[in-house]
């Protein structure tokens, strides 16, 4: 697969599997951790539930939910990230392809959940609706749909096409699904932020002193301060919408 100028910028920052670094220092990617909870929150129970984590990455969401034991199956483009992720969950279910191209016989109708985190700012916007279309088919009768995105309110990074509104997200779901959940992530208040920064600062000492449970605080401060907040008001949007 040729990979696009954007798509070449984020196979580069996988030489390393950078969303496990709050496994060796706590502190790491706080603002990660907290959306990732809010995804997993979304999905509720996953007794008995078929999940795809679309855009999976180094595989770092498949392998918390691993721990719970779920049925969930990663897809990523990129070869490099898939290797580590079948080197953290070396029993889990890991594809290499392209997301328009996945609704094939055997993935049609299969899953009753598909997340996609920080994926869709990747891809080119005429193909956007082509991954969505390929959601809708492999998604069973009444299947959900969790989508984070960066928001507009922060720049266009050189490895995203766009970013993102909830009615730009609509205008790509029409007719497929129905958003029933729409949240903004990652608070742009001044003063919270500016605190965070420097309790952040401070963990870096403290993770040398070995205050482990520095960590938690930080994860409680930044999910009351700037953790959810109204959709089109973070840096982030979260949806959670379902199959029509």
């Amino acid at each position: 697969m040729k990979l696009s100028q954007q798509q070449q910028v984020q196979e580069d920052e996988y030489t390393f599997p950078y969303h496990y670094l709050d496994l060796v220092e706590g502190f790491r990617l706080i603002e990660y951790q907290d959306y990732i909870r809010v995804v997993r929150k979304l999905l509720g129970d996953i007794n008995n539930k078929k999940i795809m984590d679309a855009g999976c990455g180094d595989g770092r969401f498949c392998y918390q939910l691993l721990k719970e034991n779920a049925n969930i199956t990663g897809v990523d483009y990129s070869q490099q990230a898939i290797n580590f992720a079948k080197a953290f969950s070396p029993r889990g279910k890991f594809i290499v392809g392209d997301l328009t191209k996945l609704a094939t016989k055997t993935l049609k109708n299969k899953f009753d959940a598909i997340v996609s985190i920080e994926t869709i700012e990747h891809i080119k916007p005429d193909k956007v609706r082509d991954i969505i279309l390929s959601f809708h088919k492999m998604l069973k009768k009444d299947g959900e749909l969790i989508i984070t995105v960066p928001s507009k309110n922060t720049p266009v990074s050189s490895k995203h096409y766009q970013h993102f509104f909830v009615e730009d997200l609509e205008r790509y779901l029409q007719g497929l699904f129905q958003i029933e959940r729409a949240y903004g992530h990652g608070r742009l208040d001044y003063w919270p932020n500016k605190l965070f920064k420097i309790k952040l600062s401070l963990a870096y000492l403290k993770e040398g002193l070995k205050f482990r449970n520095y960590k938690n605080k930080l994860l409680n401060f930044y999910k009351k301060r700037l953790g959810l907040c109204k959709y089109n008001q973070g840096k982030r949007v979260i949806i959670k919408a379902r199959k029509i």
